[in-house]
Formats: C-alpha cells, structure tokens, sequence
C-alpha cells in the first residue's frame, strides 16, 4: 500500500489510545479518572431534537399556507428545500449520535427512538448503520472506510453533481450496500418501508392540495441541498488541505487520517457543528463520549499536552471552506 503525502502530521485521529497514558490535567486528574465523570445529558439531547421537529414542523406549516403563485411558490420553495435540507443534515447527525448509543440511557430505546423519530425520515436503521459507522472509525484515512466523502476535492463539479441528484443516487447506492454489509436486514426493511410511506403522504397532501411549493421543497430538500449538505461536512471534517486526487484515486491510496475543530463561526458553525461535530476530532479520540459532554472534555484536555495537537487542528468552517477551496491566505498551521 501506498501512503499519501497527505497528512504530514499525525492528530491521533485513529490512535488516540497510545495518547491517553500521558494525559494528565493541572490538577493532577489523569484522563482514564476524568473520562468516569462525563455522563449524558439526555435532556439536552432531547431539548435539542424538539427544538428542531418544531422548527421542520414550522417550515412545513408555512410552505403549506404559501399562495398558489408561480414566482411566490418558486421562492418559498427555494427557501423552503434550503430549510428542510439543513435541518436533514442536523438530524444525520442526531442518527450519528444514536450509533454510539447517546440519545437514551437503555440502547433499546435509544435504537427504537432513533428509527422512529430520524430513521423513517433519513433512512438511517441504527441496526446496519452502526457496523459500518464503526468502521469508519477503524479505517478512518485508509482505503477501507466506508464513510469516503472526504476522498472528494471540493470542487464545482461536487456541486453539479449535487444539483443533477447523482450525489443522491449515489448517496442511495452506497447506503444500500453499506447496509448489506451491516446486517439488520429486518430493521432496515422497516425503517424504509416507514420513510417510504412518509414521504408518500407528505408529497400526496401537498400535491392534491396544490401546494406546490411545499412539495417541491420536500423533494429538493432530499435531492439535493441534503446529499450536498452531508458530504460538504465530511469534506471539511477529514480531508488532507494538500490531498491530490479523488474518488478513484483514494479508492488504493490511503488518504491518511485527519480530523478538524471547528469554532463557532456565525450561523455556519451551529449549523454544520450539530450533536458535536464541531469538535469532531474530540470525537474521534473518544468516540462513546456523548457530545453534550464533550466542551468539558475539551476543557480538560486544553490543560493536557493534548493542547498543542488540538491548537493545530483549530480552524472554522468557513476558513476550512476556503483553505480546501485553494485560498492561500488560510494555509496556516491553525487552518488545517
């Protein structure tokens, strides 16, 4: 195997452990003890996850009352499929919470809430999800990894694709195979037939009533800001600032592992930086820590020697966009 130039310095994106005897805090506190005290905290998980039901619940009243006129419909729908895009992209990554067991203490429920509530919608079954989403863990930066998006230069021709619905189509592909591959073949049939027949309704309400606007945000959203949304995220998380090549290529060269924090920038951060990815290497590190833990772990590890490699990796979204979009004037060591 071939390694990549890619990455020249190692973040412990897939090694942490040979990082965890050396933690130690100011305070005396080695991270193993640390690491005990960094429960769940469901109700924010869940105070969340209502909060943005009720904001899709209210794009779909709006859209739903917009007059019947050609440019009125056209521009809510535009706005309309932005909302309903997004707003799939943070409840992927509540689904990415759920595979690490994190949205309920017993993982019955944190499974059955996880299909019902996001997996009829996203088409996510926790059952096949979860075998392949460790995997990408085990093989992140390698060949092997299943959740590749990051093999994808950010480029024109990533967004015209998503524009034509062939990152969907591929998207759908790849979601099938990885869910072959995962088992919970019974689950999945469940989850797809739900999210099948949901759809169904909700385009056949909003097309028997003329609500025009409403139904072609509805298929947008899913077409494509969504696809567009999930792999832009991927991309910004891991890939390398000077990787060379694309699917093809990574597909028998490592890529090598790297993984991004993201500060909060205006409303990009929040948004893309959802159930804790924007601190996505500390998740990496420590993936069962739930993410409404994981500002105290970062605190923690600030006052380790974890700092300088944390410190390395600090960027932004909208710095990490530019910098992989070839904007020399972010290629500095805080901007990887």
């Amino acid at each position: 195997m071939i390694n990549s130039p890619a990455v020249n310095e190692d973040d412990h994106s897939n090694s942490f452990t040979a990082l965890i005897p050396t933690l130690v805090g100011d305070n005396g506190v080695n991270y193993r003890a640390f690491r005990k005290t960094l429960r769940p905290r469901f109700l924010v998980v869940w105070l969340q996850l209502g909060f943005i039901f009720a904001a899709l619940g209210a794009t779909l009243f709006v859209l739903w009352h917009i007059p019947n006129q050609v440019f009125v419909s056209l521009a809510s729908g535009i706005a309309g499929a932005f909302v309903i895009g997004v707003t799939m992209m943070v409840l992927s990554n509540f689904a990415h919470e759920a595979a690490h067991y994190n949205l309920a203490p017993s993982r019955f429920w944190n499974d059955l809430l996880a299909n019902a509530l996001i997996g009829a919608i996203t088409g996510t079954a926790m059952d096949a999800y979860r075998p392949v989403h460790m995997d990408h863990h085990r093989y992140l930066g390698t060949v092997r990894d299943p959740e590749n998006n990051y093999w994808r230069p950010l480029s024109y021709g990533l967004i015209a694709k998503s524009l034509l619905g062939i990152t969907m189509l591929k998207m759908v592909l790849a979601r099938f195979t990885n869910q072959n591959r995962g088992g919970g073949k019974k689950q999945v049939s469940v989850t797809v037939a739900a999210g099948f027949v949901l759809h169904a309704v909700v385009l056949y309400a909003a097309l028997s009533r003329r609500h025009y606007a409403l139904a072609g945000a509805w298929i947008t959203a899913f077409a494509v800001v969504w696809p567009l949304c999930l792999t832009l995220r991927q991309i910004l998380e891991h890939r390398a600032p000077h990787a060379a090549g694309d699917l093809a290529y990574y597909a028998t060269v490592d890529h090598g592992a790297l993984t991004r924090m993201f500060s909060s920038d205006h409303l990009v951060g929040p948004i893309f930086g959802a159930a804790g990815f924007n601190r996505h290497l500390l998740h990496h590190w420590d993936p069962q820590v739930s993410y409404t833990r994981l500002a105290d772990l970062e605190m923690f590890l600030r006052r380790t020697n974890a700092n300088e490699i944390l410190s390395a990796r600090d960027t932004t979204y909208t710095k990490a966009f530019r910098l992989l979009n070839g904007d020399s004037a972010c290629s500095s060591p805080r901007s990887v």
